[in-house]
């Protein structure tokens, strides 16, 4: 075992010596073999995350998006209003959930320089409905309106 080890450390000094002799091979070598891991790493991490592990939503094969676009705004623009969205979500009969959401930009103060971040507003229930938890704290909900119960009648 004790000479498996030095000759092993002999090899790596020779071969230090040797190619600290050709800085030119040596350059070139090292360049093939980062060119090689980077790419190997390139591929792996695009196969992981399209094929292995696409989305980390539930059910995602049944996810839908639905988009309304209006013809007279310029480039045929996507989206709707609130209202839509809350008719959309009462008239739904096929779908175990409706969610709705917007991306945009928010400015992120904290220490050191403003930063701009991208961000997402959803509904209450999309964290429920897309199947995940959130990273960091707690999902949101809906305001619960506090006042006078109204007493049910009951007929006798």
């Amino acid at each position: 075992m004790l000479n498996w080890l030095e000759g092993s450390v002999r090899d790596v000094r020779y071969a230090g010596r040797a190619l600290l002799r050709t800085p030119g091979f040596t350059s070139v070598a090292v360049a093939s073999l980062a060119m090689g891991i980077m790419s190997t790493t390139v591929i792996y991490s695009v196969l992981y995350g399209v094929v292995l592990h696409p989305f980390p939503y539930k059910d995602v094969d049944r996810l839908m998006s639905v988009r309304v676009s209006n013809a007279a705004l310029r480039g045929f623009r996507t989206g709707y209003s609130v209202d839509q969205f809350l008719e959309i979500a009462e008239r739904n009969t096929i779908f175990e959930g409706t969610i709705a959401s917007t991306i945009s930009d928010v400015l992120w103060v904290g220490d050191g320089e403003p930063r701009s971040l991208r961000g997402n507003h959803g509904t209450f229930n999309t964290f429920d409905v897309m199947g995940v938890r959130p990273l960091i704290g707690r999902t949101p909900v809906a305001a619960i309106k506090k006042g006078k119960k109204k007493k049910k009648k009951t007929i006798k």
